[in-house]
């Protein structure tokens, strides 16, 4: 909701309609695309039916660890989206 209210107050008035409307499927990309790189790193690393309690353990550690780098990214991201927009010169201001 607070992403959409700040979408929406930066986009320009007669973009409105469509920023609102592409917020959820962006999100729903976002899910699909997680849970992709979520199961690629599973697989890799080992985990199965038929895998031990100690693969399972080390997997479910670098799953984690793995995440780590994606979300620090998602902190840029949100420090650059929240902080105000610059002011915008004025023709003619010297």
């Amino acid at each position: 909701t607070f992403i959409l209210r700040r979408m929406t107050a930066l986009a320009p008035a007669t973009d409105t309609e469509r920023v609102a409307a592409a917020i959820p499927t962006v999100q729903r990309f976002g899910y699909a695309v997680g849970a992709a790189y979520a199961g690629i790193v599973a697989n890799a690393t080992g985990f199965g039916a038929a895998a031990s309690t100690e693969t399972v353990s080390a997997s479910a550690t670098i799953l984690f660890l793995s995440c780590l780098p994606l979300a620090a990214v998602g902190l840029v991201a949100m420090a650059a989206f929240i902080r105000p927009p610059a002011p915008h010169p004025v023709p003619g201001d010297a």
